[in-house]
């Protein structure tokens, strides 16, 4: 293992990989193969002197917004995973390599793939590691447990984005959903898009008990939602943390004809099959619905969430 035992370096380099929430799952997945190998510490080396230019979304976006993402998002997501030491981040051409590390092949400038789809969870699981590695801190825990206090509470999470408008949450519909679920004695805390908050602010035009704060910060909401009785959202990637977590959830909008990576196509890419749970799901606590995004209406938005609710009595194992 190298001469420091059992820690391993994991390096994400922006130049081939994306400064989305999909370094979410390369994280996950990369943490699960090293503790299979048995190493149990981690320092993360994020490389970041260039940007890809490969997706839409990777030339739709200025240097300034990856900046931002990379601070915001990129940077904060390996603190969340208990095992990381240290986040080393390169924004030059002058990186250390260290060894043992993962990608076990990796080099700068000439590693031009780096394995973040969901179908690396899948093969991850499938050779028995443990891909829900994210928890929140202490101070966030603590915060939420707070903000909670009392009532059994729902969390509602949104998606009102910059990019790909087609997979956003329909305020209109999920306003609905808040009412009627506040109106059966749940609490209900909305907690906005991060970009909505920086930008038009949509979420302001409904009365709803909403969290600005936990939007603009991934270690509290997942807080939120790792102590909540349910999240109950639309299929988004700032709630990769959370289905990569241990939290109870149930998550609409997975199927998306409108948006190129929620297509039928693009989820069996990504070895998803169409009315079955992802294998490392657990069972009664963790759910993807697969109707139609389109086709979402309060009506059935409430009553999926009621069958699941009900059904949340079982105990929590992985599977489907």
């Amino acid at each position: 293992m190298g001469d420091k035992g059992d820690k391993i370096h994991i390096y994400y380099d922006l130049r081939a990989a994306p400064i989305t929430f999909d370094a979410a799952v390369y994280f996950a997945a990369a943490v699960a193969k090293c503790r299979l190998m048995g190493f149990t510490r981690f320092d993360v080396h994020i490389v970041a002197s260039e940007f890809r230019q490969l997706t839409p979304r990777d030339k739709t976006y200025a240097i300034k917004t990856k900046k931002w993402r990379l601070n915001s998002i990129i940077s904060r997501l390996p603190w969340l995973i208990p095992g990381v030491e240290n986040i080393s981040l390169y924004k030059s051409d002058d990186i250390e390599l260290k060894w043992p590390r993962y990608p076990e092949n990796y080099l700068p400038g000439v590693t031009k793939q780096f394995p973040y789809l969901f179908s690396e969870l899948l093969r991850t699981h499938g050779e028995g590691g443990d891909v829900q590695v994210y928890s929140p801190s202490d101070f966030a825990d603590s915060w939420a447990k707070k903000r909670i206090h009392g009532k059994p509470t729902l969390i509602l999470p949104l998606r009102t984005a910059d990019f790909d408008g087609g997979r956003d949450s329909d305020l209109r519909v999920w306003f609905e959903v808040h009412s009627r679920l506040v109106a059966v004695g749940f609490r209900v805390i909305v907690i906005p898009d991060h970009m909505d908050c920086l930008n038009e602010k949509k979420y302001q035009q409904y009365d709803w008990d909403s969290c600005a704060e936990a939007a603009m910060d991934i270690d509290l909401r997942l807080a939120l939602s790792t102590n909540a009785y349910a999240t109950i959202g639309i299929n988004g990637g700032h709630l990769a943390p959370i289905w990569l977590s241990d939290a109870t959830f149930i998550i609409f909008g997975i199927l998306n004809k409108f948006s190129a990576v929620s297509s039928l196509r693009a989820l069996r890419a990504h070895g998803l099959e169409l009315s079955k749970q992802p294998s490392f799901f657990k069972e009664y606590h963790q759910q993807f619905d697969w109707r139609e995004a389109i086709l979402l209406t309060p009506e059935y938005v409430l009553a999926t969430a009621a069958n699941f609710l009900e059904t949340m009595t079982s105990p929590k194992k992985p599977g489907s």
